[in-house]
């Protein structure tokens, strides 16, 4: 019977002996596990896209650094785009300069043109430009300063006028100068060409129409160019 427990035992710690070892082992193994779930894991390596520009590091709480570009066709392109710059802000100082010198040569001419009116007895004013309002040639200072008894005929008041008083389709008096704005001017030219053909007619006629009756002169020129046909010297006579 003492044998059958002594046996008993020595199993018992056998038992014990494999489950300690067992434990140990799988305790040491979770440790592994959690160590590694804990480390940092390390960041890539960074890629680089082009052999020519590198990539830039920066850390936080520092100035980025600017990228040296190594490529000779970019460097070029660069300084092509510099130049381009360069010259346009050239091209635009230019032009301010040349604007300004065109103010102080319009302001020179609107001087002279003043001056000029104040001797002038009458104007007349035909810059018309269609489909867009006149141009202001004649300024109020400009009237104010000519004579009384002056007369300003500005053709171009269908389209606004020359002149900054004339007033589309009146005539009225400013200062003392007559200001006409006309209107439809084409309608009023049927009149003074009728009027113009009518006197040559009446001339010619005169020619050789006298006291009622048909006298040919063919010795005046005029006749005698204008006859069809041609007269000679006895039928000249003759008749």
């Amino acid at each position: 019977m003492s044998n059958f427990r002594i046996l008993i035992l020595v199993f018992l710690v056998v038992v014990l002996a494999v489950l300690g070892m067992i434990y140990v082992n799988i305790s040491s193994r979770m440790d592994v596990i959690q160590q590694q779930q804990i480390a940092p894991v390390p960041a890539p390596a960074a890629v680089n896209p082009s052999p020519y520009l590198p990539m830039p590091t920066q850390t936080p709480g520092t100035a980025v650094q600017p990228v040296v570009v190594a490529d000779p066709v970019v460097s070029e392109e660069l300084a092509h785009a510099t130049a381009e710059l360069e010259r346009m802000k050239k091209e635009n100082e230019d032009l301010k300069k040349r604007h300004a010198m065109a103010e102080e040569e319009r302001a020179l001419q609107q001087q002279r043109l003043a001056d000029h009116l104040k001797g002038i007895d009458v104007v007349v004013c035909t810059a018309a430009v269609p489909g867009r309002p006149g141009p202001k040639i004649i300024t109020a200072a400009m009237v104010a300063g000519m004579k009384p008894g002056s007369v300003i005929v500005d053709l171009a008041a269908e389209t606004g006028g020359n002149c900054e008083l004339t007033r589309p389709g009146e005539t009225y008096d400013a200062q003392g100068v007559t200001i006409a704005g006309p209107l439809n001017l084409a309608s009023l030219g049927a009149v003074h060409a009728s009027e113009m053909y009518a006197r040559n007619v009446f001339n010619f006629v005169s020619l050789f129409v006298k006291d009622g009756a048909l006298q040919f002169d063919w010795n005046d020129e005029l006749l005698a160019k204008t006859v069809w046909p041609e007269r000679s010297d006895a039928s000249a006579q003759a008749a």
